[in-house]
Formats: C-alpha cells, structure tokens, sequence
C-alpha cells in the first residue's frame, strides 16, 4: 500500500546521533508515530463501507486504551484480548480484511517495535531512547490518536442521514433502565431516580473489582483476561452483552481500580465501602479502606481537608 510521499520525505530525514538535533527529534518520536497512525487510517478506510468504517474505528480507538495499559504493565493478556478481537475481524470480513491487515495497525501496540517497524528511527537508534519516556511517549501518542480518530468518527456520521429506528434502539440499550422515562416520574419517583443515578456503572464496576480480587483472587489482567471480566460484569451490572470492542465495561476494567483518580476515586471508594460494611465482608472492606486511606493521602492538601472523618 503506497504511502503518502510526504511521510516517504520524513523517512528519508531520520538522523543520526552525531546530528545536533536528534534530542529533538527523539523528542517528538509521538507525533512522528501518531502521523503514521493518521496516514494508515486514512489510506484503508476508503476501502470499507460505512457500517465497516465505523466498526474498525470503534475497534482501533479500544485498542489505543489496551496500548495505553500495557505501557504501564507489559502485560500479554491484554495484548491477547486485542488479538482476538483482530481474529474476528478477519472472520467477519474474510477477503476484505485484507487492506486493513496490510497496513498492519498490530504494530501499534508496542511502541519500541512500531517506531522501528513503520521507520521512524533505525532499530540501533532505539537503545537511545530513555525507557522511563516511553510511557509518556505512548500517553502522547494515544492522546493524538484518540482525538483523530473521535473526529473522523463524528464526521463520518455527520456525513450520512439520520437513523431513527437505529438511535432510539442505541439510547434504549445504552441508558440504564431507571433513566428511560424520566419523563413520566412523578415527583416521588424522581427523587428515587437521583438516588439510583449514585450507583453509577464506574462504582459498580469498582465493586466486582474488589468482589473479585479480594473474595476470589481474580485480578483482571493479572491472572485473568479483562475480556471474560467484562461478559461476567455484563451479566452482573444487566447490561446488554456487546462486542468487546463496543463495550465501556471492558474499557473500564481496563484500568481498574484507578478508572478515576483523586477526589472522584475516593468518593466512589467511600460509596462502595457503605454496601460491603452493611453485607459484613470485612475482608473486601479492610482492602477497600486500605486502597481509601492511600487514595486520601495522595490528595493535594486543599482537596484532602474534606476527607479528614472518613
């Protein structure tokens, strides 16, 4: 698949370390990957229908959330996940997965391999580059791409006409079942709606978490994959089983138990923490105060003041 000739020229101007600016260049090693990300995108859509476009995006934007994590862990059952869900691509669309396996967007995954793989710099220039950036290069990377990518998908259903039966089908499935006729509340049930709203997907998604972890030593991404999780969490929390690549729980398990950080984290610690002291599971609520008390202290002081009782 050609590519752009001015990402050709780019490659032609990787330097060496003896040149003055090849600290800055290492510097912008993200943005110079994030193009190439753009360029592969933009080159295979165009042989995918709309349905196939929009699927493929919704599946590269769940992998930048994998890539982001496994920078943080290495860890290979999230890459697996990912690689399952390239497999049932390629059954979906057999002969027509071809354009879209050709540019090779599984080289994305491991940042050290993709910046060599796609030229960006030569493979003995990689050592040079300091291991403690390269999560940070990656966050940057992800960042540039998941903003692309959230765009292209907006205009591209900006692009077509209006779905009624499709969008009041996603908002009926989407919506928790207390929020469909909000309209119809009367003023009593309104009341117990706002009390609903606080047991949001997050903190329930927290609360398996530690259900898991702490009463059956299942830890997703440490012993188990974060997609058998998320069908269990689907079932739990009764929503409706999705593709993994289309589901916000898998999303979240992701990156649990830190989904939120700062004062959001702590409020949906001390909101879980109510439910497991009133059930008596006292070794669930020693993990969840613990995980509390280290979230409070990581507070700025002014933050951490309204926390002191708790």
């Amino acid at each position: 698949m050609a590519k752009h000739k001015d990402v050709e020229i780019a490659r032609a101007m990787i330097p060496s370390p003896t040149d003055e600016f090849f600290n800055e260049y290492i510097e912008d090693l993200s943005f110079l990957l994030f193009s190439e990300f753009m360029t592969d995108y933009l080159e295979v859509m165009v042989h995918y229908t709309f349905e196939q476009q929009i699927e493929i995006t919704d599946h590269l934007l769940l992998m930048l959330d994998e890539i982001e994590a496994y920078a943080q862990n290495q860890d290979e059952n999230i890459y697996r996940g990912f690689a399952s869900r390239e497999d049932i691509l390629l059954k979906k669309y057999r002969n027509s997965y071809t354009p879209y396996y050709e540019v090779g967007f599984f080289l994305y995954f491991k940042f050290e391999r993709a910046i060599v793989e796609k030229k960006i710099i030569y493979e003995d220039y990689v050592s040079m580059i300091q291991a403690q950036k390269i999560p940070q290069y990656v966050k940057n990377f992800v960042d540039y791409s998941h903003h692309f990518l959230h765009s292209r998908r907006r205009d591209k259903y900006l692009e077509t006409e209006p779905n009624d039966k499709f969008e009041i089908n996603s908002f009926n499935q989407q919506q928790p079942i207390v929020e469909r006729f909000i309209y119809n509340k009367t003023d009593k049930e309104i009341v117990e709606l706002v009390t609903d709203k606080e047991s949001t997907q997050a903190r329930q998604l927290l609360a398996i978490y530690y259900l898991l972890k702490v009463g059956f030593n299942v830890v997703p991404r440490e012993n188990n994959p974060v997609s058998d999780i998320a069908r269990l969490a689907h079932l739990l929390t009764g929503t409706k089983l999705k593709p993994i690549n289309q589901s916000e729980l898998y999303k979240k398990l992701l990156k649990m138990p830190t989904f939120k950080k700062g004062v959001p984290l702590v409020k949906d610690l001390l909101f879980i923490r109510s439910y497991f002291e009133v059930a008596g599971l006292e070794k669930i609520l020693q993990r969840v105060n613990a995980d509390l008390k280290e979230a409070i202290d990581a507070l700025p002081p002014y933050e951490r003041e309204q926390f002191k009782e708790n």
